[in-house]
């Protein structure tokens, strides 16, 4: 070993204060070989521990939880999971031929192949065990039902051969009669009454439809109508005879009026301003809806009857 000043330090012996390089070695390597040993031993003893945990939750999950092992070979760790008894000299020979971290994976994988398995189990029993907790109970407040009605009519029956009295018993069965056909008639009548009720809700249903199936058609009725009204406005306007202006322009010139401005209301509120050809033009829409005609005898009588709903304007 070397100082802090590098020098080469002595190593001492507790007999003599000498330098006894080779006795100093001798107690090293018994002290190490020592350690070794006790660790050696300590790990024969845990693989064995996890040998008898690994077998006997392998017998455990082939017992309860149906888990298959797998056969292993001679010398494997888990060969004493398929034997009926745990064989100390298949252990030690396993210790003895092979190493630890040759199989740690194999039984990593099988503990916790069987630890699943039976967590599995223990939480499916569990359930199992809660479950019929549960049906008991059950089943006890079904018979405490059972027993309090088997009671109440025990009492009732025991009054009623207390009361009972044979010189009206005649009466009692009459009376008994009639009400079970009063009974019979109000379930009836309760399910005629139920019948009634759920045609009532179909009507109910029909008429809110027509209702609504009513006031659409009023709804495009009118905008027919609108419609109707301004394609007979735009066809009287179009058919008028070619000769219109003219005969307005003479009666104009005759009364003395003029055509520069005003509505053919006021042409036709004078007789004279309405020649016989404008009466015949006039005269096929006599029967319209929106707009009545009144021709008849001589000009002079013909007069338009202007409707609310429709006024023309001629500029």
């Amino acid at each position: 070993m070397t100082r802090a000043n590098r020098s080469r330090a002595k190593w001492k012996t507790e007999a003599s204060s000498a330098r006894h390089e080779e006795e100093l070695y001798k107690q090293v390597l018994g002290h190490y070989e020592a350690c070794v040993a006790q660790l050696t031993d300590e790990n024969d003893q845990l693989k064995s521990s996890l040998l008898r945990i690994s077998s006997q939750m392998a017998k455990i999950g082939e017992k309860y939880c149906k888990v298959d092992t797998q056969e292993l070979p001679v010398g494997d760790m888990n060969i004493s999971m398929t034997s009926s008894a745990f064989s100390t000299d298949s252990l030690e020979n396993f210790v003895t031929n092979q190493e630890f971290s040759a199989c740690k994976d194999r039984l990593q994988e099988t503990f916790d192949k069987n630890i699943k398995a039976l967590i599995q189990f223990l939480e499916e029993a569990q359930k199992t065990d809660n479950n019929d907790e549960n049906q008991l109970k059950e089943d006890l407040e079904d018979l405490k039902r059972q027993l309090k009605a088997t009671n109440e009519e025990l009492t009732t029956y025991k009054l009623a051969v207390e009361k009972y009295d044979p010189e009206k018993a005649g009466e009692v069965e009459s009376s008994f009669l009639v009400e079970g056909r009063n009974i019979e008639e109000e379930a009836f009548f309760e399910k005629e009454r139920q019948n009634l009720m759920k045609e009532r809700e179909i009507l109910e249903n029909e008429k809110r439809i027509f209702t609504e199936a009513t006031i659409r058609l009023n709804r495009e009725r009118a905008s027919f109508e609108a419609e109707k009204a301004e394609l007979l406005k735009e066809q009287f306007l179009q058919d008028l005879p070619a000769t219109l202006e003219a005969d307005l322009i003479a009666g104009g010139h005759e009364s003395g009026g003029s055509l520069s401005s005003g509505s053919i209301g006021e042409i036709f509120d004078s007789p004279q301003c309405m020649g016989p050809r404008l009466c015949s033009a006039l005269q096929d829409y006599q029967n319209s809806n929106m707009i009545l005609i009144k021709v008849g005898g001589p000009p002079e009588d013909c007069k338009l009857i202007d409707t609310p709903a429709v006024a023309y304007q001629i500029e």
